[in-house]
């Protein structure tokens, strides 16, 4: 089946309001930034901890309903967006 441009525009439109949240007189979508640094911004999240990391983040949003939109963990700090 083909899709036009205009319907695929409003199939994501669409897609996207379904995340905000609804109020009586307002629509809110909340996002956070979360940035985790080591004291001193020590180099010390090598590949084993990113891994270990990696599975605890998504065990604790999945406990609690989180999604996790994006992910970087570098070796001195660590990205989420939630």
């Amino acid at each position: 089946m083909f899709v036009s441009r205009k319907e695929n525009k409003i199939q994501k439109l669409v897609e996207m309001m379904s995340e905000y949240n609804r109020l009586n007189h307002c629509k809110f979508l909340i996002q956070y930034h979360i940035i985790w640094c080591p004291k001193y911004r020590f180099n010390v999240l090598n590949e084993k901890i990113e891994l270990e990391l990696r599975g605890i983040l998504r065990i604790i949003s999945e406990r609690y309903g989180y999604e996790i939109k994006e992910m970087e963990i570098m070796p001195d700090h660590i990205h989420l967006f939630i």
